[in-house]
């Protein structure tokens, strides 16, 4: 089989496990594409034999991102490009070129993951707006790219969606976006890099959106020298209170340009639940809090001459936020910020433990198993014998009790297929069970009430006259 027989053959499987047709396992997906591109690539080939090749998804080598930079990572001819994703080039001059024999791949599973995470599976239509400047032809860039994507596959109208224009952001264009909205019954989903939202706040100077039930802010990228930084956790609490909506819909994206790859955290608990249409509030309890916990076996020490205070003080000094001071230009001050903080298991194995005479680097994946998990606390739940989370969502103001419980019905009945292997979601404790036993008694007594008021009036009158 050619390389673009095999290619096309992998690429048909990627989108069907995409659209969930496919009964293959992740696994054994990613372990075949691994084994074609150590076929095909010699840079893989080589990076392979210097990891002792692999036998599991977990053994297989990550290539590095400046490769990206440095050489093309493609196994087809340039002339067979389609398009070239490129980095944003702030971690140095030279930008990394992600090169793609398709589009319809990355399309289709772009589509899948960003239906899944930022759309409910029972109203996917919604006003798809970009807080960014129209693009126009995306060309190298994949952020580009996907808003586009996203506004044909969950929009398709044509409007004026690109909220920002000459430098500024387009409050008239929001505002007119949002009356659609309004009128068509319909949330928001709203794109915008993490800048632009700060550029937003700022435009709105303090004043509301009133969004629709279930919209949904896509925050993606840093903020690249554009505006002033602003703390995550702040940021995610300002946008929701500017939209109006809970913070679990202010939802983050993080994506790879290399890789062509996304994440979102539409899969946090609840958040998908509180989108769905008629239910406005969500709480997640008996949920351990996340822990990143590193160990670090005593061989690995003595291999590389390290001990384990040496470890500790290397991750304290590395995962760090410090400020850098200021430069001031023509156009104003820029604020310098030494961002390091690490936030989950792969970015402390990126971490540096050790640097030798030669350039060598050990980093803390080559010499500790890092695992994002959660604390060891006390609480605990189980539900039919098995361990639990528990999510509640709660009636606001004058939301009718049944519908909420048949809109989380329907959720749970759809949510079902897409939970992985040993994973069950169950509705317990329905405070609509008790109340429709009632209506339906009240019901019940009114018609026996009739049927009695009319027999007694039959009894004393004429039928007709009763009647």
């Amino acid at each position: 089989m050619s390389l673009t027989d095999e290619s096309d053959a992998l690429h048909a499987r990627v989108r069907a496990f995409a659209r969930g047709q496919s009964h293959e396992g992740f696994d054994a997906l990613a372990l075949e594409i691994a084994q074609f591109q150590r076929r095909w690539s010699a840079g893989f080939r080589r990076l392979c034999a210097a990891h002792g090749g692999f036998s599991n998804v977990d053994e297989i080598p990550a290539v590095p991102s400046d490769a990206f930079r440095l050489a093309r990572v493609a196994v087809h001819p340039p002339q067979l490009d389609v398009a070239r994703f490129m980095t944003s080039g702030t971690s140095g001059s030279d930008r990394g070129v992600h090169a793609l024999r398709t589009l319809e791949t990355y399309s289709e599973v772009a589509r899948a993951w960003g239906s899944r995470g930022l759309c409910s599976p029972k109203q996917p239509t919604r006003v798809v707006l970009a807080l960014a400047e129209d693009p126009g032809d995306p060309g190298e860039s994949s952020l580009g790219h996907m808003m586009r994507l996203f506004m044909g596959s969950f929009d398709g109208r044509a409007r004026d969606a690109w909220l920002i224009g000459d430098g500024r952001v387009r409050l008239e264009a929001c505002d007119r976006a949002l009356g659609e909205a309004r009128a068509v019954g319909e949330p928001l989903l709203v794109l915008a890099p993490a800048f632009a939202l700060v550029a937003l706040l700022e435009a709105l100077n303090g004043r509301v959106i009133e969004a629709p039930a279930g919209t949904v802010v896509m925050q993606t990228g840093g903020f690249k020298g554009r505006t002033r930084e602003i703390d995550p956790n702040t940021l995610r609490a300002e946008v929701a209170r500017t939209f109006c909506i809970p913070p679990e819909q202010v939802v983050g994206e993080y994506g790879m340009t290399e890789l062509s790859s996304q994440l979102y955290e539409g899969t946090l608990p609840g958040g998908e639940l509180a989108a769905e249409p008629g239910i406005t509030q969500v709480e997640v309890t008996n949920a351990r809090p996340y822990e990143i916990s590193i160990e670090v076996p005593e061989a690995n020490l003595r291999r590389h001459g390290l001990s384990f205070d040496q470890v500790a003080q290397a991750v304290r000094r590395s995962s760090l936020d410090l400020p850098g001071g200021t430069i001031k230009t023509e156009g104003g001050e820029i604020l310098l910020r030494s961002k390091t903080q690490a936030y989950v298991g792969r970015q402390f194995e990126e971490l540096v433990v050790l640097s030798r005479a030669d350039g060598t680097r050990v980093k803390l994946g080559d010499v500790a198993q890092v695992v994002d998990g959660f604390e060891d606390t006390d609480q605990s739940a189980r539900f039919d014998g098995k361990p639990a989370v528990m999510v509640r969502v709660y009636r606001i103001g004058d939301q009718d009790v049944i519908e909420i419980s048949d809109a989380v019905k329907r959720y749970v009945q759809a949510a079902q297929s897409r939970m992985p292997e040993g994973i069950s979601i169950s509705v317990w404790r329905d405070s609509s069970v008790g109340l429709r036993a009632r209506l339906s008694t009240l019901y019940s007594n009114g018609i026996q009430g009739l049927v009695l008021v009319v027999a007694i009036l039959m009894l004393f009158l004429r039928a007709r006259v009763a009647l």
